[in-house]
């Protein structure tokens, strides 16, 4: 029947290991650390091309993920922000000169 794995039942999430949440969830991490890589380079003052290229492979990365038809628009811009947000919140406070 169901596999359980320590603590959760499989069935009761729904979900089975390697099925279609769990490679969604694996395209929305990238998205994720693609995004952190757009804002690292923004907030460490990259070289322009180091930036142009890690805000590229993020777009493409989006655009590819809405072109699947595998996010809409709306849970993009909503995680652009709240990735925004995280990395605002975890940045260490500089003095401002």
């Amino acid at each position: 029947m169901g596999e359980t794995s320590g603590d959760t039942d499989v069935r009761a999430l729904d979900v089975e290991p390697g099925g279609p949440m769990d490679h969604r969830d694996q395209l929305m991490d990238t998205l994720k650390t693609l995004l952190r890589d757009v804002l690292r380079a923004r907030f460490d003052g990259a070289a322009y091309a180091k930036l142009a290229r890690a805000h590229g492979y993020a777009d493409g990365y989006m655009r590819a993920l809405l072109d699947a038809g595998l996010v809409e628009q709306k849970e993009l811009l909503d995680m652009v922000g709240a990735e925004r947000r995280r990395f605002v919140d975890e940045a260490p406070a500089t003095v401002a000169a």
